[in-house]
């Protein structure tokens, strides 16, 4: 096999899904709940860029721009496991 596919390929991974048998109002719960919060995430670093971009004084820009870079990358997390419970990314396969 290529190194793409070694590194990319999803075989021997189980959806996430799987743990919870497949029931969809569990499901559904779990990709609302990952939605929320990552909607919430995406929200916090929007008002400080907007706050930061209003004020004045330059002396913590910058760390307010790290901090909602870094609050982004947790919202990012939260779509990435709400797409893992279709898509086989989470765990080995056991036989």
């Amino acid at each position: 096999m290529n190194l793409r596919t070694d590194w990319l390929g999803r075989e021997g991974y189980l959806p996430h899904g799987c743990g919870f048998t497949w029931d969809p109002s569990l499901l559904w719960s779990m990709v609302g709940a990952d939605s929320t919060i990552a909607a919430a995430y995406v929200s916090i670093p929007l008002a400080l860029v907007l706050f930061v971009r209003r004020r004045r004084e330059p002396a913590l820009n910058g760390i307010m721009l790290l901090f909602s870079a870094f609050i982004f990358a947790c919202g990012t997390s939260h779509l990435v496991d709400s797409r893992r419970c279709a898509w086989p990314c989470s765990s080995p396969m056991t036989r």
